[in-house]
């Protein structure tokens, strides 16, 4: 498994997520977390914001793909307020469970 501290593309993609969304935190998931990764892999992203970005969610979904331009890599982005995860954490097989039992932290504000 490639270092995630010199992956290129992960560190780019975490400074476009951070300047591009109010993030709380980021957490990267799937298949470059369990060191399954093959040519094909996609980043697979966790992007944490606070509940009153509720209202804009749908927006800032679209800021966060948008902010990919350039980038050489499949990515998929899921962004969640901090109630939509807590409301999901102990649901078996969730993105919110995925993300708490195997996640990895890359940003924290």
């Amino acid at each position: 498994m490639q270092d995630l501290k010199t992956d290129q593309i992960l560190q780019e993609i975490v400074l476009k997520k951070k300047k591009s969304l109010p993030a709380k935190r980021i957490y990267l998931f799937g298949s470059r977390t369990k060191g399954q990764i093959h040519q094909d892999s996609d980043y697979d992203f966790f992007v944490l914001v606070g509940d009153s970005e509720i209202k804009n969610l749908s927006q800032l979904i679209d800021q966060g793909h948008r902010s990919l331009k350039g980038i050489k890599a499949f990515v998929d982005i899921i962004i969640m307020t901090e109630s939509q995860f807590q409301e999901q954490l102990d649901v078996i097989n969730s993105i919110p469970e995925t993300v708490g039992h195997e996640g990895i932290e890359l940003y924290a504000s």
